[in-house]
């Protein structure tokens, strides 16, 4: 017997669903506990830098968005490559392999 293939319509789509509750609980949660635009904007640009890098092929975009994900804080100074390259976790396995300036090579 074959099954019938067919498009899906918009009432199968169950995910989108489930986005949109997600999205709302978020909304409630920022309007709970009073969470401003500007740390919302800086969380969010945290995690957009994390599935930039995450998503490169190959290993330096897997190892960045591990730093990324260790030691960049969006309320610091410098841009994540900066307080990446000043880390000072020596004994982490990815200390040799991450992202440096050449300068900082020299």
């Amino acid at each position: 017997m074959k099954s019938e293939l067919r498009k899906p319509d918009a009432g199968d789509n169950q995910q989108s669903g489930y986005l949109n509750t997600n999205k709302n609980k978020i909304n409630r949660n920022i309007a709970s506990r009073n969470i401003s635009h500007e740390h919302l904007n800086k969380l969010e640009h945290r995690n957009y830098l994390l599935h930039k890098q995450a998503s490169k092929p190959g290993l330096r975009g897997k190892i960045n968005a591990k730093c990324i994900e260790c030691i960049y804080d969006p309320y610091s100074e410098g841009t994540w490559r900066n307080q990446v390259i000043n880390c000072t976790s020596f004994k982490c396995p990815l200390y040799e392999v991450r992202a440096t300036s050449t300068m900082s090579k020299l």
